[in-house]
């Protein structure tokens, strides 16, 4: 059975152009940090495609665990590139989520977890909608884990905001297309009108490395 996590991060992290690679490269490193820190469940390091941004998601049980993680290894040899590899280092404030609802699987045992790809949306709620969004979220559930293609997947809410976002992950680019064209965006883009501030950012994403524990 798949642990409890209701806490998470989601970090930008944009590299300085033409260290792109540099930094892909810490990245993968860092999975070893990831997988040592048993407050970690899960955590992928991804790369926004097309741009020289990239994106961390990680998730805990607790609000303890997760600031157990700021003062470890990982975090601090991440930042330890700032200057050298990073353009800017991430607004603690502005990278703390909720997790409303997830789906969470493996896909492989690798350095990836078998993973190669993913999603991130993000979208703003009209706020006399934010519950209703919070509600559409919990009850997509059941369409995620309807996905075969679809390996992991969370709902997300950034607290004190109206902003909200999924983030999902698959081992191949087929079954990314195919959620992307699935029910769940589907319904999120016929919401639009009535229930969001405007239409959701959406980004394609290259895993870089990733620890899935269950």
């Amino acid at each position: 059975m798949v642990r409890a996590v209701n806490f998470g991060t989601v970090v930008p992290v944009p590299a300085i152009p033409g260290q792109e690679e540099a930094l892909a490269k810490v990245f993968t490193e860092l999975q070893a940090k990831a997988v040592a820190e048993p407050e970690v469940y899960q955590w992928y390091a991804s790369k926004v495609i097309g741009t020289s941004e990239f994106v961390v998601l990680d998730t805990f049980s607790t609000t303890e665990e997760r600031e157990a993680h700021f003062k470890g290894a990982l975090p601090k040899t991440l930042l330890g590139h700032g200057g050298n590899l990073i353009a800017a280092a991430p607004n603690h404030a502005e990278i703390l989520t909720e997790i409303l609802a997830y789906k969470i699987n493996k896909a492989g045992d690798d350095v990836k977890t078998g993973l190669t790809t993913g999603v991130k949306a993000t979208f703003t709620a009209k706020p006399e909608k934010k519950e209703v969004v919070r509600k559409f979220l919990i009850d997509a559930l059941p369409l995620a884990e309807a996905e075969i293609g679809t390996i992991s997947w969370y709902a997300l809410h950034w607290p004190g905001t109206d902003k909200f976002g999924i983030m999902d992950f698959f081992s191949n680019d087929e079954a990314r297309e195919a959620h992307l064209s699935g029910p769940i965006a589907a319904a999120l883009v016929a919401s639009v009108e009535e229930l969001l501030a405007g239409p959701p950012d959406i980004v394609k994403l290259e895993v870089v490395s990733a620890k899935v524990d269950l």
